[in-house]
């Protein structure tokens, strides 16, 4: 097309070109305008903001070069620009279209807010009217029915895993084989951490009146709010606004702006995890340390207030299960000796998980290291081994003294 423009000068000039220009950036920055009144998707937004920022740079090199270096030359790098333009752009889609086919059997991430992660939440998750991944149920219980709420996080929540395939739905199975007595509620919720569960303890699992509270533990459960200390990494774009678009709508972005972070760590440009924790909570009287004690002992205070018997289930990060030594037994053990002292019943699923050398993987997939079903069903087994003998006694014996009164 630029070509037989080219050819006809005399009908198609740079300053013509120049006007084109002008015309597609005032489109376009009325598009961007409506897109923010009306709340339009992001990727319109920016496909909108690129197309301006593209004619405002035509206006200006079309304009300069023309006094520069003439009509004829201006146009022929015009010609050049838009070739150069057109063939990044198809490189670009046909990469994004062939990396979506090539990685189809990715169903998440193990964020919340990646191409995949959004897809596979809109497609899997419900949620109840209470703002959990669970069934509508009654805030008050059924006759017969002993109430376990399980409060954790996205390993709780069940993370690119279906529903049925949770620890927590397991339990309920296997609790109710021989008829309907156990409910299990779900209390997950990504990214929650002890100081979370707190507020959802007062703010929605007291309110169902559960017989026993069952805390899923994970070693960020000790961080708080407060990230600032994590190893930060160098952005693969230098836009705080672009970034997040991209990260939500594009394959390619995502792989891409993966592999810049694995290369940073591996070329020593920015500290490890692990080296954060172990400087931050490695000593038990450090003031992190010390802020995460505080709030685990809220949430057995607040159990303990309501009278709601209490068990703390410790899951291990599960990337590189069965491949390497453990490198956060310390925060594990600061918790059992913690569940010692409360006397609380604790269940430590590092052992279970370690001893599972036959499968390759308890991972959702490549780029999402939460439990998959088969890490769900190795904790689900080893929590009713743990706590199932105390539910069944406590259920049995409630049913009992009803049943006198």
């Amino acid at each position: 097309m630029v070509y037989e423009l080219v050819k006809r000068q005399g009908r198609f000039t740079a300053r013509r070109l120049a006007w084109l220009c002008l015309g597609l950036a005032v489109i376009a920055a009325i598009t961007v305008e409506m897109g923010r009144l009306r709340d339009a998707p992001g990727l319109l937004q920016f496909t909108a903001k690129l197309v301006f920022l593209g004619a405002v740079a035509g206006v200006a090199f079309l304009t300069l070069a023309r006094r520069s270096i003439g009509e004829v030359r201006t146009i022929e790098w015009a010609k050049n620009l838009a070739l150069l333009f057109a063939t990044l752009v198809i490189m670009t889609v046909l990469a994004e279209f062939g990396l979506r086919l090539l990685f189809a059997g990715i169903t998440t991430t193990g964020d919340n807010s990646s191409y995949w992660a959004r897809r596979w939440y809109t497609a899997h998750v419900r949620v109840n009217s209470l703002g959990y991944r669970e069934r509508e149920f009654p805030a008050e219980k059924p006759p017969g029915i002993y109430r376990i709420a399980v409060v954790g996080d996205s390993f709780t929540f069940g993370q690119g895993i279906e529903e049925e395939d949770r620890f927590s739905n397991r339990l309920e199975r296997a609790l109710n084989r021989e008829g309907q007595r156990f409910e299990v509620l779900n209390f997950g919720r990504p990214g929650a951490e002890t100081v979370d569960e707190v507020e959802m303890l007062k703010n929605a699992v007291i309110g169902v009146k559960p017989d026993f509270v069952l805390l899923q533990w994970l070693i960020n459960d000790v961080e708080g709010h407060d990230k600032s200390g994590r190893p930060a990494e160098l952005p693969l774009l230098p836009s705080e606004t672009l970034q997040p678009v991209l990260h939500r709508n594009s394959v390619l972005y995502y792989i891409l702006d993966r592999q810049w972070g694995t290369l940073q760590h591996e070329l020593g440009w920015t500290g490890s995890y692990l080296d954060y924790m172990r400087a931050r909570f490695g000593d038990p009287e450090s003031p992190g340390s010390r802020e995460a004690a505080a709030e685990l002992e809220k949430f057995v205070a607040l159990c303990r207030e309501r009278n709601i018997p209490l068990g703390i289930a410790l899951f291990r990060g599960m990337e590189g299960v069965a491949k390497h030594a453990y490198p956060f037994d310390f925060l594990h053990e600061r918790v059992l000796t913690f569940c010692t002292r409360e006397g609380l019943t604790c269940l430590d699923l590092r052992e279970p998980m370690d001893r599972a050398e036959e499968h390759a993987s308890l991972v959702v997939n490549r780029f999402d290291g939460h439990p998959n079903a088969e890490a769900n069903r190795i904790a689900a087994e080893g929590i009713m081994n743990r706590f199932g003998p105390i539910w069944e006694q406590a259920a049995s014996s409630r049913n009992e003294g009803e049943r006198k009164g």
